[in-house]
């Protein structure tokens, strides 16, 4: 395996382990919506979508690397 590729499933990874810990972010806001506690979903949601966004941007920084790599 070549290091471009090596470093492909690396930072994938990373990406769902991120995408991991936003998913948990998000549930618990959907929790905490559910019984109308209404801070606590802003306490969770608002870090959770930031963490989608930046787990979205990340891992299509590691598409394009790969691609930049690649031709």
């Amino acid at each position: 395996m070549n290091a471009a590729r090596r470093e492909l499933f690396e930072g994938l990874g990373l990406s769902v382990i991120a995408l991991i810990f936003t998913g948990m972010l998000l549930y618990a806001a959907v929790v905490a919506l559910g019984i109308a506690n209404y801070w606590r979903a802003a306490a969770f949601g608002l870090p959770g979508l930031i963490a989608l966004y930046w787990t979205v941007r990340f891992t299509r920084a590691q598409f394009a690397a790969y691609r930049a790599t690649q031709g």
